[in-house]
């Protein structure tokens, strides 16, 4: 995508085309007056009229493309903010670990992961990891169970 201008490049371009102002462009983008000039410069889509800009034939009909695509992309966005991929952890424990350490911890990862879904498996049989279907499992002993890594 080497022929993809910057996407601020295009929203400046976009605001101009508009607003029909590279001042007002700044204004709605927040950005200062040179920032616009400077996103704009190698674009032959404006004819200068003294201090002010007007569009030409082929910069009204890039500008519509654009236009389209920016909506595309803040859709995309918005759908993707609505909408966050959950993820799920499974973790394995001992009861007594999950009653007195775990769930009083618990609020406070919720908080900072929202996006994460915990699912807890407490019980004193100790199995595989993939018998349990744990990405985590907290157990108590020597650490030697087969088919794992402790730490």
């Amino acid at each position: 995508m080497a022929d993809f201008p910057p996407i601020a490049s295009l929203r400046s371009f976009e605001a101009v085309a508009r607003l029909g102002s590279v001042t007002l462009a700044a204004k709605e983008l927040h950005v200062t007056h040179s920032a616009i000039s400077q996103e704009m410069v190698g674009l032959k889509l404006f004819i200068r009229h003294g201090r002010g800009v007007q569009i030409n034939e082929e910069g009204r009909l890039y500008a519509l493309q654009v236009r389209e695509a920016l909506h595309h992309i803040a859709d995309a966005t918005r759908l993707v903010q609505v909408n966050p991929r959950r993820q799920e952890l499974t973790l394995a424990m001992v009861p007594s670990f999950g009653c007195h350490w775990l769930l009083p911890r618990l609020e406070r990862f919720r908080e900072k992961y929202p996006h994460i879904s915990l699912r807890i498996q407490a019980s004193l049989a100790i199995t595989s990891m993939q018998q349990e279907g744990a990405d985590l499992a907290i157990r108590i002993g020597k650490g030697n169970w087969e088919g794992t890594d402790s730490h």
